[in-house]
């Protein structure tokens, strides 16, 4: 999912050394994190990569008495629908042992995303929260950690457009070298835009899909099913998914990669380096791990500048 609305995407905070391990709960496979907002805990928000910049649902920022008098905006996102969302700062947020003192969000109404996923949400962390951080996700073991460094082992590149996107060229679907985003807070396999059933020959298959619809933050909009064949995450070979084709998605991004395409492995972001691996998990209980053949490799260029 994203949304995009007339917001910085900053944060301020303080890691320790190793913060985290945090439990998640992964339901429809989206992951939902226990967040802590001054003295009101046990809330529930989504961890989703492609948020720019984090959210709170509106209810939620009324009962915090957080400001709501700046004019709002619209945000962008899936759907027909126009959100309307007003910028706002969190204050002393916690996520385990990650205190975070400010991050700003906007606040809208999340109710129907909560009942897409079947559980009540009280916020997003997006990427005001992830910036300048490194967050890995045990997606196996259903937990997520923030150490201070990771190695210096890499499977894709990737870099942040003026959006807040993350967006990767290190992905490839057969012959293809295509323009993806990872996107945790999609529970999907992926899909794929207007711009990459175009630019990969797909028009006839998204025509011959299974019609069906999608829910992102400004309502529903029309899909057909299909399957990516050959696709490669930079070193490491996925082969065969399923896709959603999303012909009123338009934009430079050509495919999303969603959490069912990631779930198997131990993903780590980290946003200071632009850099994200793909590793095995030792929770992984299948008669074989899919993830065995996960070989990052060493990056001969990892001090280049990659987006902000």
């Amino acid at each position: 999912m994203a949304i995009f609305g007339p917001c910085a995407a900053q944060a301020i905070g303080v890691q320790p050394p190793s913060a985290g391990p945090v439990s998640f709960v992964y339901a429809h496979h989206e992951i939902l994190m226990p967040v802590r907002i001054g003295d009101v805990g046990a809330l529930t928000f989504l961890l989703d990569t492609d948020t720019s910049p984090s959210a709170i649902d509106l209810a939620l920022a009324r009962k915090l008495r957080l400001p709501l008098t700046v004019t709002g905006g619209s945000g962008s996102g899936v759907g027909g629908e126009k959100s309307r969302v007003v910028p706002v700062k969190l204050p002393a947020l916690m996520v385990g042992s990650l205190s975070v003192s400010s991050i700003d969000a906007l606040a809208l109404d999340l109710s129907a995303v909560g009942r897409g996923i079947g559980r009540h949400i009280d916020g997003v962390l997006g990427t005001s929260f992830l910036k300048g951080r490194v967050i890995e996700i045990d997606y196996p073991c259903r937990r997520v950690s923030f150490p201070a460094a990771s190695s210096a082992l890499y499977t894709a590149h990737f870099s942040r457009d003026v959006s807040g996107e993350n967006v990767s060229h290190d992905i490839w679907v057969g012959a293809h070298r295509v323009s993806a985003t990872f996107d945790t807070g999609d529970g999907g396999f992926s899909f794929v835009s207007a711009t990459g059933i175009r630019d990969l020959g797909l028009a006839s298959a998204a025509r011959a899909g299974k019609s069906s619809t999608v829910r992102g933050y400004n309502g529903t909009a029309k899909t057909t099913s299909g399957t990516l064949h050959d696709v490669r995450i930079g070193s490491v070979r996925i082969g065969s998914i399923a896709t959603t084709f999303l012909p009123s998605v338009n934009g430079t991004i050509e495919v999303n990669i969603g959490n069912k395409t990631l779930e198997h492995f131990v993903v780590t972001f980290n946003y200071d380096r632009g850099v994200l691996t793909l590793s095995p998990s030792s929770c992984y209980r299948g008669r074989a791990d899919p993830a065995e053949k996960a070989r990052p490799r060493k990056s001969p260029d990892l001090h280049r500048q990659h987006g902000n």
